[in-house]
């Protein structure tokens, strides 16, 4: 995960980091979609196309955001504001995510660590800031709260993902290369409405 700016939450590594929280969907601008989970598809539907993404063998909605390569999000204005009614959950917590435990030593729940994008421009080294740690080397209350809204996103994408793999069992996605006229990116598929 390094390669993109993600790396493990660690005392060692972040002791003596602060972070601000974001103020701009900037991070969002270039994004075609994001993936949601179960708890959130009737407040998604409501403001975004939703389709499934297939990677590997595992069907994820998603929240469509844009269905032309290469052109900015509608949905973030060019001063980084966020214009639907809904903000998708994946987006609430930048630069925080959560990923697979590749350490023993790295703060972890369920076996779930917590990861910072680090080339996010939102650590820093002002006191002013949120820290990372507090003077025992535990996690901030801050980040605790983080890493509590991320174990709970985690909790709904793994229903998610179940129901999504019945689905899948029961033969019921196809795949989209249009809707209503509209060409979809590609890789797009849905649910027959036939079966």
């Amino acid at each position: 995960m390094t390669e993109n700016g993600l790396v493990p939450v660690h005392v060692r590594r972040h002791r003596n980091f602060f972070w601000r929280r974001f103020t701009s969907f900037g991070f969002a601008q270039s994004m075609a979609g994001c993936p949601i989970v179960i708890s959130e598809i009737s407040r998604i539907a409501s403001a975004f196309p939703i389709v499934f993404q297939l990677r590997g063998d595992d069907f994820i909605p998603t929240a469509l955001f844009s269905v032309a390569a290469g052109i900015a999000s509608p949905f973030v204005d060019p001063k980084g504001h966020w214009r639907a009614p809904y903000v998708p959950s994946a987006l609430r917590s930048y630069p925080f995510y959560t990923g697979p435990c590749r350490n023993s030593d790295v703060p972890a729940v369920q076996k779930l660590c917590l990861y910072v994008d680090e080339n996010s421009g939102l650590l820093t080294r002002d006191p002013q800031d949120n820290p990372f740690f507090t003077d025992q080397n535990k996690l901030s209350q801050d980040l605790q709260d983080v890493l509590q809204f991320l174990q709970h996103r985690e909790a709904a994408a793994i229903t998610t993902h179940r129901l999504c793999t019945l689905l899948a069992e029961m033969e019921l996605f196809i795949p989209l290369q249009d809707f209503e006229g509209i060409a979809l990116p590609p890789a797009c598929w849905g649910i027959d409405r036939k079966n």
